[in-house]
């Protein structure tokens, strides 16, 4: 399912730790991050280039990807941020100082009307290559996705069943395990990820879930 023009898919890897220390993952690596500093580095100002803040509580090195996707595919964004990393053979959260690892994806996006089916908002999938890529590394994949859409014209509204343009946002963040991962990898199949057209609906006979489809359909409630 394609994302509208403007959206953007941000990948990244992050490591975290008090006695961390980005040069020394870089040596270890043979990568050089995109942010890094070490716990009670100063922290300057980007525009001014004074000192203006508390120093950093914790150490980090980030190596991100941040990009427009030239065909709305997640899993291309994926592929080519694994890509800067073929080299590493390494299981990132035994590297020194490092007390928490992850791989961070953030999409940030619209789906249009035309573009969407008629169950779902927003699917992508992760085959089963781009998924021993990641576990190799033994460490978490954290997602956190926030889609515009546009539903059309829905009857909604209890007993009232009129048709009325709705526009809307959903958002989801959530993490699948290092241990996940590997499972999935065993099973040698891929994962889908799919979020569906969910609405909560309260009125008269208390709450119910409605799941939107097509424009002649009436919802179905639970």
């Amino acid at each position: 399912m394609k994302l509208s023009d403007g959206s953007i898919v941000e990948m990244s890897l992050r490591l975290h730790g008090d006695d961390l220390n980005p040069d020394e993952i870089s040596g270890i690596l043979g990568v050089l991050p995109s942010s890094g500093h070490r716990k009670g580095d100063k922290r300057t100002s980007r525009v001014t280039g004074f000192e203006q803040y508390a120093p950093w509580k914790s150490g980090v090195w980030i190596l991100y990807s941040d990009r427009n996707p030239d065909d709305g595919e997640v899993a291309h964004v994926v592929s080519e941020f694994l890509g800067g990393l073929e080299k590493v053979n390494l299981l990132l959260g035994s590297l020194p100082g490092v007390q928490e690892a992850y791989f961070d994806i953030v999409i940030f996006g619209a789906i249009d009307r035309e573009d969407r089916n008629n169950k779902e908002i927003f699917v992508f999938e992760l085959g089963t290559r781009r998924l021993a890529a990641l576990a190799r590394f033994g460490i978490p994949i954290r997602f956190k996705i926030s889609i515009d859409f546009d539903l059309g014209n829905h009857q909604l509204i209890e007993s009232a069943w009129f048709a009325v343009p709705i526009s809307s946002r959903v958002e989801a963040e959530f993490e699948l395990g290092s241990d996940q991962l590997a499972a999935l990898v065993g099973l040698d199949i891929p994962i889908r990820f799919a979020m569906p057209m969910l609405l909560e609906m309260r009125g008269r006979e208390g709450r119910r879930t409605v799941i939107l489809t097509r424009e002649q359909d009436t919802p179905t409630g639970s």
